[in-house]
Order: structure tokens, then sequence, then C-alpha cells
């Protein structure tokens, strides 16, 4: 999350966004119930974007975050091997995910896609 905090500021600098971290309750079996931060990107346009973290055990991968922004929805994965973060989304409901790196291109890449929508 401070990673696109940081890559936000010039944009929330510049009045054109807002953001608001809001505590949100996870529970996993193996953790039990935990209190995380999630993050609410505000438009000006009143679009909004929030990037909610789901798990930290997960099937291939060491977390999960979802983006989701109406209808939409992309997904975060930590990677297991790299402990890189990568943007991961499903072609078919049960499919294998579809993987790309995760950082300030890509994630500004997105949001272009999104605001466009």
């Amino acid at each position: 999350m401070a990673k696109i905090t940081e890559w936000l500021t010039p944009l929330q600098t510049q009045q054109l966004l807002d953001t608001r971290s809001e505590k949100i309750v996870i529970f996993e079996e193996q953790l039990g119930e935990y209190e995380v931060d999630a993050l609410r990107i505000i438009f000006l346009e009143s679009d909004v974007l929030k990037i909610k973290p789901t798990a930290r055990f997960i099937i291939g991968a060491k977390g999960r975050i979802d983006i989701l922004a109406g209808g939409t929805s992309l997904t975060m994965l930590l990677a297991t091997e790299s402990g890189d973060w990568l943007f991961a989304k499903r072609n078919v409901q049960l499919g294998k995910f579809e993987t790309w790196p995760f950082n300030k291109d890509t994630f500004d890449e997105f949001l272009s896609q999104f605001l466009e929508e």
C-alpha cells in the first residue's frame, strides 16, 4: 500500500484524487480474525477504486490483494518464489492466472484504463 500511496502523491497534490485508509477485518482459518488496512482512492468524478487485502494464505502465493472498481476487479499476488507482487487476472472462471509485474508503470496503465471506462 505504501508504494501505491507514494505513486499517487503527485495526483493528490494536484487535487485530482484523494486517498483514504480504512481498517477491514479478515478471517483466515490458519490465522483467525485480524485487522488490516485497505486503501480507497476517490477520483474527482466520484469514481472509487478500493485496494483490499484479501488473504495471506492462498495456494501458489504468499498473499492476495483485490483491486475493486465498480464491477471490475483485478488481483495482486505475492509470488512465492520471488517475493514480488504481481498483477493477476483469470481469463476464464477457474483457469490459471495470467500474471505481469506490479510496478509504477503497470499501475499507471491500470489506472488509465480504469479512468477511461
